[in-house]
């Protein structure tokens, strides 16, 4: 799934800032991920940010005003000049409405000791971005489509709502195929049919489905 992509696109960039640095580049990536309400972009951002956090004692920023943010990231980067950081644009299309698109542009083209960040920005509206944001690598170099989950993901979903407030129960399981037969008998008592329900809720968002 892009999910995936988009974590493993992150994850490979923080262990190659030798071959940024020998090419001349400026360490510092840009991804924009779209696609409709409630499909999961939230989730995404959860998982980097745990990513960068527990697994690299890195910190999430999350962008909100262009000028307090450039302020800011030249402070924080004259005192933890290699921490590694991800920028936060949730909704940018609301950011560039609120303070124009050549701020915007101006952060993502020119912060000052910008090395070792992603800027990570979402929007349910990619139709209403610029080309100056959605068509300049040098700004955002990937773009993902988070569309509605597919059938694999649904299962998974639907399979966690069913055990997820057995905890006490469930704790115990020491193997998948336990768990599944756990998962199995609760369909069962509540009279669910759980290929059924993936079968018919094709186009749900997770907030939906949920």
């Amino acid at each position: 799934a892009n999910t995936d992509r988009v974590l493993t696109e992150i994850q490979k960039f923080w262990d190659r800032d030798h071959l940024f640095h020998e090419f001349g580049q400026t360490h510092k990536r840009g991804i924009l991920m779209w696609g409709p309400p409630g499909s999961g972009k939230s989730c995404t951002i959860k998982f980097i940010m745990k990513d960068v956090i527990e697994e690299r004692a890195g910190i999430v920023i999350k962008f909100s005003h262009p000028r307090l943010f450039a302020d800011g990231m030249r402070i924080f980067r004259e005192i933890e000049p290699n921490t590694p950081a991800v920028v936060l644009m949730e909704d940018i299309d609301s950011i560039i409405s609120d303070y124009s698109e050549t701020a915007v542009l101006n952060i993502l083209d020119g912060v000052d000791k910008v090395e070792r960040v992603v800027f990570l920005a979402s929007t349910n509206y990619p139709e209403v971005l610029g080309a100056r944001i959605v068509n300049r690598p040098s700004r955002f170099d990937k773009r993902f489509k988070i569309g509605h989950p597919n059938a694999e993901s649904r299962r998974i979903f639907l399979k966690h709502i069913l055990c997820d407030h057995k905890k006490a129960e469930t704790e115990g399981l020491k193997t998948q195929a336990a768990l599944d037969k756990f998962i199995a008998a609760q369909a069962k008592r509540l009279k669910i049919n759980l290929d059924q329900w993936v079968k018919d809720t094709k186009g749900f968002s997770m907030a939906h489905l949920k």
